[in-house]
């Protein structure tokens, strides 16, 4: 006989919660630990400092990525530009290579034209 959906839930939910308290069970147990020698205290702000700034590059880099496959998936998938307040058309006055491709208004590269199938 099988298990219930019910007593799956109660399970994954009381082995989250012991996950949670051990994990703040071994928090505590380092905190109580002596800092080390000066030396030590020294390396470890060394550590500290270069972590950060390795965090704070490899974010950046992540944010950079998301927001262009956010808005490659936008312009796939069909994102209404229009209603954005971008231009659908780009007149050949407006455009050096006369192509009226859509383009947003800030002077991007041209975007091209989806055929009429893929709409």
């Amino acid at each position: 006989m099988g298990m219930s959906d019910t007593t799956w839930l109660l399970i994954v939910f009381a082995l989250g919660a012991a996950s949670i308290g051990a994990a703040g069970a071994i928090y505590v147990w380092v905190k109580k630990q002596k800092p080390g020698s000066d030396r030590a205290q020294e390396i470890g702000g060394f550590i500290r400092r270069s972590a950060r700034t390795y965090l704070r590059k490899l974010y950046l880099s992540l944010a950079v990525v998301a927001a262009g496959a956010a808005l490659v998936l936008a312009a796939a998938l069909g994102l209404d530009w229009p209603r954005l307040g971008w231009p659908e058309k780009v007149s050949s006055s407006t455009h050096p290579g006369g192509s009226g491709c859509r383009r947003p208004s800030w002077s991007a590269p041209c975007l091209p034209r989806w055929p009429a199938t893929w709409a």
